[in-house]
């Protein structure tokens, strides 16, 4: 029975003209049954994102073939060129059974490039630095679990060197993705190896370098020790590594911080400073920033020093004291790619009414590529409001996202996260299809 449906619907096809190749905006790929449909590994964090609050806010739904047709009219990318970017995120560069030797290592590396081709991805963000440690040769970071097994322990090769050599050889770029103040995701400071430098300084009677807020561990922000030791390690990659430079994310101050740096603020007002406690807050993360864009230009002015701010320009501000527009005015970062990580039926920040209000803050020396969230197609987004279901009804809003940057002459896309380039069968790999009819 199932075998004489298929030729059915077979006979149906051809006689209506579907079974052809048609023009871009005519021929949307639909996506699979939820069945097919991988989630992201529970045991680890992906980037902030929409920086909302609560643990679960993206659940798998059924897919729904609801037409939504792409725009007719092809906008070519901008004459500066576009920028075609991805994340490779901790867990994707994580030594496991299937990469625990350095051939098996580069092996993977090489399938990501040959998944990337199709879409001519020109720049790659490898996370090296996830959690106050290193995927690769460092002096001043301890060995990372995700290459060792254990924090601390034996490097089994230089994942940053492979990562770095077989991009190379496919004329992709390689940044130097690093956390400047994430260590920990839980509270026993023994859990760290004893070369990290966050358990060497911590005091249990004062956070002045390092603080546990959230159940997490982090360096101080206002720590000046916190802040040399990520410029120092930016400046030791960018010496032994062939690195495009250093990039870094939206982990600034710890959301819901409170008032654990009482201590440090009181003392700045002490020593005369006039500052009130967010102003202040943000001074110190300017100074970082301030700090690692001189350390990048020092090892060459084609280097780049790249952040990819959370999309709520305004919780960027207000909660994790990140002075974006100060950054896009140009000065603190040659680029700037805001997690734009909504789709265009979100109740609150739709996708082209937020990438809008990101370019209002741009200055020609900024190029300014947007973070398309491409982890979230088949998923709810509950805190989308009407638009909970966009993402499980429709399989081309990355590709019509792309259209809608280049109507804008925008510098580009950076795509989270590469572990969806490799999911056949699923819906990202539907919504990637239909990005490649636009490429």
């Amino acid at each position: 029975m199932k075998k004489y449906l298929l030729c059915i619907i077979a006979i149906v096809l051809m006689l209506t003209g579907c079974s052809k190749t048609k023009p871009f905006g005519e021929n949307p790929v639909y996506g699979p049954s939820s069945q097919t449909q991988s989630t992201v590994p529970t045991t680890y964090e992906v980037l902030s994102c929409d920086n909302n609050e609560g643990d679960t806010p993206y659940t798998s739904a059924p897919f729904q073939n609801t037409t939504v047709p792409f725009s007719s009219e092809t906008v070519q990318p901008s004459e500066r060129g576009e920028f075609r970017g991805v994340w490779l995120s901790y867990y994707e560069i994580d030594v496991t059974n299937e990469t625990s030797t350095e051939e098996s290592y580069r092996e993977y590396i090489e399938s990501l490039c040959s998944k990337f081709a199709p879409y001519g991805i020109t720049d790659v963000f490898a996370h090296v630095r996830a959690y106050g440690d290193a995927i690769y040769k460092s002096s001043v970071y301890p060995v990372s679990k995700y290459a060792a097994g254990e924090q601390g322990g034996e490097l089994p090769f230089d994942l940053l060197e492979i990562i770095c050599e077989v991009m190379s050889a496919h004329n992709i770029r390689v940044h130097a993705w690093v956390n400047p103040y994430r260590v920990h995701n839980g509270t026993d400071i023994n859990e760290l190896s004893d070369d990290n430098k966050a358990k060497q300084w911590y005091n249990p009677y004062s956070n002045e370098d390092v603080v546990i807020v959230g159940e997490k561990i982090y360096f101080n922000p206002s720590s000046e020790k916190a802040q040399q030791l990520v410029v120092q390690g930016a400046a030791e990659i960018l010496a032994n590594y062939n690195v495009a430079g250093i990039h870094i994310d939206d982990y600034f101050y710890p959301p819901g911080c409170g008032d654990f740096d009482s201590a440090q603020y009181n003392a700045f007002i002490s020593s005369g400073g006039n500052l009130s406690l967010d102003d202040w807050r943000r001074s110190n993360v300017n100074s970082l920033v301030s700090a690692l864009y001189s350390t990048v230009k020092a090892y060459g002015a084609d280097k780049i020093f790249s952040i990819s701010p959370a999309g709520n320009i305004d919780n960027n501000y207000n909660s994790l004291y990140a002075d974006v527009e100060l950054w896009c005015k140009g000065g603190y970062a040659d680029m700037i790619i805001p997690q734009i990580y909504f789709g265009f039926e979100h109740s609150s920040r739709a996708f082209d009414s937020c990438t809008d209000d990101w370019l209002k803050l741009k200055a020609d020396s900024v190029l300014m590529p947007v973070g398309l969230a491409l982890y979230k197609s088949g998923t709810e987004d509950s805190y989308a409001g009407e638009g909970i279901a966009e993402w499980t009804q429709q399989t081309n809003i990355i590709a019509r996202q792309v259209q809608y940057l280049r109507s804008r002459n925008c510098d580009g896309f950076v795509i989270f996260s590469a572990e969806y380039f490799l999911r056949e069968g699923t819906y990202p790999s539907v919504e990637l299809a239909n990005l490649r009819q636009i490429i």
